[in-house]
């Protein structure tokens, strides 16, 4: 991909017209960036033991939460795909809530690091994950399973199988490239103590259409807050097309959805965090913190009619000029 990249801007070094040179530099930098877009998926899966919240893009994040208050939980994880299994793996997570962070590759092999202790052994850092795993498109299998708390081993383990479905980034060929789409957009931002993440997912804003959105509370180790509460307002164009107050959720996600879109302009995101805490007792945390986001549709109007303008123009030249910009592979 340098290749092709590199080859057109050292072709335009030979045109004589200046405004010809930076017009085609300019539409190679912004095919370069486009298809550099990444799709990534998030969910949430619960079971009668385990929560599973998943993202899938260049890694795959895999993050178990017990449904119980426990700590110092021995879990075991296998995945496996068409009825075979591909890995397993024993971890220990001294609070319960296991994260780990898969690379998949195309060794023989598995490597695992990570899981640090943290705070004297209160909780326990990212596992680190590596080797053949999630690198083929199809649907996954992934089993859970609470083998231990704290440190005694239960006599009938819990467990917990989820799916997971790793597709193909909607492609569109052009010439021999590939233009990768955007599925969601995903924003983060820290509150003012430093105690929680607030995270936003949301698909693109379409006329004419709904725009799903999920909040995501993470403590600052990155694992889903319990018993979270926040307030979400959304709008468009200076309209409201989403509020809601006194959300409440118990594993720190909530899904939710706009009215029907008048159009694809971005929207403004505002999460007001109310506190830790069950409906009815006492909160505790960060309380009427409002953390706003601004979600801009990938790719424009204007952006499109440039993109279309500046392909034109290289036709265009490449036959007055009877250059070849697209290298023979």
């Amino acid at each position: 991909m340098e290749y092709f990249f590199l080859k057109i801007i050292k072709d335009t070094i030979m045109l004589k017209s200046n405004s010809a040179n930076l017009l085609l530099i300019l539409t190679a930098v912004s095919l370069f960036l486009i298809t550099s877009i990444v799709t990534v998926q998030a969910e949430m899966k619960n079971g009668d033991n385990l929560n599973l919240h998943y993202t899938v893009g260049d890694k795959v994040t895999l993050s178990f939460s017990p449904v119980l208050p426990v700590i110092h939980v021995d879990h075991q994880v296998v995945v496996a795909k068409d009825g075979n299994e591909i890995w397993s793996q024993t971890f220990h997570d001294h609070d319960g809530n296991l994260e780990i962070e898969i690379t998949p590759t195309d060794s023989s092999s598995f490597s695992v690091t990570g899981g640090a202790d943290i705070g004297g052994k209160t909780s326990t850092g990212a596992f680190m994950v590596s080797g053949p795993v999630f690198n083929e498109m199809g649907t996954y299998s992934v089993t859970g399973t609470i083998t231990g708390i704290e440190f005694i081993p239960l006599p009938i383990p819990l467990a917990d199988e989820f799916s997971i479905e790793i597709a193909g980034s909607e492609e569109m060929d052009m010439g021999g490239m590939e233009m990768k789409s955007m599925g969601e957009h995903q924003v983060s931002a820290i509150s003012s103590d430093g105690s929680l993440i607030v995270n936003v997912d949301t698909s693109d804003p379409v006329a004419g259409e709904m725009m799903s959105v999920t909040v995501t509370i993470t403590t600052d180790k990155k694992v889903h807050q319990t018993n979270a509460n926040y307030d979400i307002i959304i709008t468009q164009d200076g309209k409201t097309v989403l509020s809601e107050t006194d959300v409440y959720t118990t594993h720190g996600e909530g899904e939710h959805m706009t009215d029907v879109l008048e159009s694809s302009n971005p929207v403004d995101v505002q999460v007001t965090l109310q506190g830790i805490g069950k409906p009815g007792e006492l909160k505790t945390g960060a309380m009427g913190e409002a953390i706003s986001f601004h979600v801009v549709p990938e790719f424009g109007t204007i952006a499109m009619i440039v993109l279309a303008v500046a392909v034109v123009s290289i036709i265009a030249i490449t036959a007055k000029t009877k250059i070849a910009l697209i290298p023979k592979l």
